[in-house]
């Protein structure tokens, strides 16, 4: 598999001839970062003349690296101006969201992407973890027939040095596909392996790469790069944690007939912007909730699910509000989680929400009668507008706790009342604490909870994420009896912790 040799991209700046335009070059320099988008990549530039770089422009240069397409500046504006007593030079740093190497230039809404591909790190150990117990093997004290055979074809200068007592032998079984391509709404998704050998043969590495090919439909690498991070979100659910991407190329080739980039001049190293954060060794989780090395099938057929679920632009806005709960991504304060977490049910379309309970008639009649004084005593206007839109919510409105029960009662189902008791309790007081922070602390509430006590508010938090993340999962087809080390997974932590922490909140039952 190809890969460009991106090791020192990210270790010091590169230099760059930037094309000004009617045969005129501006020397600078590219720093790449990893990190969120105003504070990652950015180009420093420095001229004799005068250089302008508006918001959203894009710059085409050459390097020792390749061709370089910086696209999409943010903010960019005038250059600073220092000037002596001979001469001005005109200098700044502009930060940008995309930069491309490879042997040619593209636009940022040029539809010429074919297929993005990526590494997402520890999936190999989690998602993919019984691949290499598959794939790769030892064996002790082989059978002379294989010692002869590796005698006869190892290299002439290494024959003198082979001893055949105690020997032992490594192997990879030639399977290049961690997963077959397979048919999404976003195209046709492919796992290949990427394998790192060392000259001397003592270790091999394998490495999980996603490709996603768009078949005949090219498009944009803004438009390839949110396909690239839903499927990141989705092995994120996974894992359990948002994992990093790395390695990231583009393609504006087709794939041959082995499900290869036909074309090595057509493949870009892309960088970008970062919408997770370095998760620390230790915090990383090794469980999955479907082993694809084991259940490649039914892997596939929940994450094509998912994806096309996805494709509901609310349901999309809720899973995304959901991923930003995960490991790796929040950096918020526990009081603004549990408020997030609440929010994400209110973004479901309604066809996952349950039937709205019908008004009686008398109060309908009140209602219209309402709606008709207003609209006769109140002048044109946006209080009009704010008085009629609450009428409105007050006929079709949906009670947030009846969404997440209606929610709950997938979980419930499939994990079982007894093991997920007083779930409803739980829920009904994770909404009020949602309350508390949303609308602040009412003069009276009868419940005996203290919503300023961190681990209460943390529970409930994890339950409403709970409930909204293994919904959706099961809603896709998810099979719990194909998860691996499901105890590593935040699913399995929370099946774990649920007695000891409920009771914390209600007390022992």
């Amino acid at each position: 598999m190809f890969l460009f040799n991106r090791g020192d991209k990210y270790e010091r700046p590169i230099g760059v001839l930037f094309d000004a335009k009617e045969g005129r070059w501006v020397a600078g320099q590219i720093k790449l970062k990893r990190g969120d988008l105003l504070d990652s990549n950015v180009i420093s530039i420095a001229d004799d003349k005068f250089f302008h770089i508006a918001h959203g422009d894009s710059l085409r240069g050459v390097s020792e690296a390749g061709k370089i397409s910086v696209l999409d500046c943010v903010r960019g504006g005038v250059l600073d101006t220092t000037s002596w007593e001979d001469f001005a030079i005109h200098h700044g740093d502009v930060s940008f969201r995309y930069a491309l190497f490879g042997r040619r230039h593209i636009a940022i809404n040029e539809k010429c992407i074919r297929g993005i591909q990526f590494t997402l790190e520890g999936a190999e150990s989690s998602v993919f973890m019984h691949d290499k117990f598959d794939r790769f093997g030892l064996l002790r004290n082989p059978d002379q027939e294989i010692l002869d055979t590796i005698k006869r074809k190892m290299p002439e200068y290494k024959r003198g040095n082979f001893v055949k007592d105690n020997a032992m032998v490594s192997y990879f079984t030639g399977d290049w596909n961690v997963l077959p391509r397979f048919e999404t709404v976003l195209g046709t998704v492919h796992v290949g392996r990427s394998m790192q050998i060392d000259f001397s043969g003592l270790s091999m590495e394998s490495t999980p790469r996603i490709t996603i090919d768009f078949d005949d439909n090219p498009t944009t690498l803004e438009s390839a790069w949110g396909k690239m991070r839903e499927v990141h979100q989705f092995f994120a659910w996974m894992m359990g944690y948002a994992p990093g991407w790395k390695d990231v190329l583009v393609s504006t080739s087709r794939l041959d007939e082995n499900g290869l980039w036909s074309d090595v001049a057509g493949c870009l190293e892309v960088f970008g912007p970062n919408e997770w954060k370095e998760v620390p060794e230790v915090a990383r989780q090794c469980g999955t909730l479907i082993d694809a090395s084991r259940h490649p099938d039914h892997f596939m057929e929940v994450m094509a699910n998912w994806l096309k679920r996805n494709g509901n632009a609310r349901r999309k806005s809720a899973n995304a509000r959901f991923f930003g709960c995960i490991r790796g991504i929040s950096d918020r304060f526990i009081e603004d989680g549990i408020v997030s977490a609440a929010n994400t049910f209110d973004l479901l379309p309604d066809e996952d929400k349950p039937e709205t309970e019908p008004l009686p008639e008398n109060v309908l009649d009140v209602l219209t009668d309402a709606d008709r004084k207003i609209k006769c005593c109140m002048p044109l206007g946006m209080q009009r507008d704010d008085v009629l839109s609450a009428l409105g919510l007050i006929r079709h409105s949906r009670r947030l706790r009846h969404i997440v029960e209606h929610r709950a009662e997938f979980v419930l189902k499939h994990y079982g009342v007894d093991v997920l008791q007083n779930l409803k309790d739980l829920i009904r007081l994770a909404v009020k604490c949602r309350n508390y922070y949303t609308h602040g602390p009412r003069d009276k509430d009868t419940d005996n909870v203290k919503y300023t006590d961190v681990e209460v508010v943390f529970f409930l938090t994890e339950t409403l994420e709970f409930i909204y993340s293994a919904s959706e999962l099961l809603l896709c087809g998810w099979d719990l009896s194909k998860s691996a080390n499901d105890e590593w997974h935040p699913f399995g932590e929370y099946i774990k912790s649920y007695d000891a922490k409920r009771s914390r909140v209600l007390g022992p039952k």
